[in-house]
């Protein structure tokens, strides 16, 4: 029985979908349209375009397959023990390469105290290294907030740091996950133990 493969919408959208059609997967998935049949591949039946952090939920709960996304969104979603990593694909919305989720701050050293407020586009994965600080969500424009002083540290995606270092931000060391669980991995993760998968 053939696959459904989800990949990732926004900035990971057009390298997955140029990857793809590289090896061979021909589809009609552009624009606003968020499935299409896969022609020419005897792997996937479908392809379903979604957000990166929906994926390994989609695949826990048998809506596909298998799936593109980062292993920072498996981490963050709690989920890494569920899934299984079968290729690991380097390469990020601009370059060829894994991206990085940093710690960043005016300070050049790690400290987790009360009283101490940190911005973090991965809470979960941030809540693994500050146990006394006070760690809140960010949309986004994390670098922003930090620079404005109301928050200590940031916690963001980065492909180079360029934007990082060029405002005066640190990557205090203490912060010993950096180039480990927090480089992201593009990935295509499976799990073996699920439900059945729902029609689509």
């Amino acid at each position: 029985m053939k696959k459904v493969l989800g990949i990732p919408n926004g900035s990971l959208e057009k390298p997955t979908i140029e990857l793809l059609k590289k090896i061979g997967l021909k589809m009609n998935i552009g624009g606003r349209k968020f499935e299409s049949v896969v022609e020419g591949f005897d792997v996937f039946s479908k392809v379903i375009k979604m957000r990166p952090q929906d994926i390994p939920e989609a695949i826990i709960d048998g809506m596909i397959d298998v799936g593109i996304t980062g292993l920072d969104q498996v981490y963050e979603s709690g989920q890494e023990k569920e899934l299984k990593i079968i290729a690991e694909l380097n390469y990020s919305k601009k370059l060829k390469k894994p991206v990085r989720v940093v710690l960043f701050s005016k300070n050049s050293s790690f400290v987790d105290k009360e009283g101490l407020l940190v911005a973090s586009e991965y809470p979960v994965l941030t809540k693994k290294f500050f146990k006394k600080a006070t760690i809140r969500f960010s949309h986004g424009g994390t670098e922003q907030k930090v620079a404005y002083g109301k928050y200590d540290y940031g916690v963001c995606v980065t492909e180079t740091g360029e934007s990082l270092r060029k405002n005066g931000f640190n990557f205090p060391d203490g912060f010993n996950c950096q180039k480990r669980i927090f480089r992201i991995k593009i990935f295509w993760p499976a799990y073996s133990g699920r439900v059945e998968r729902r029609k689509v």
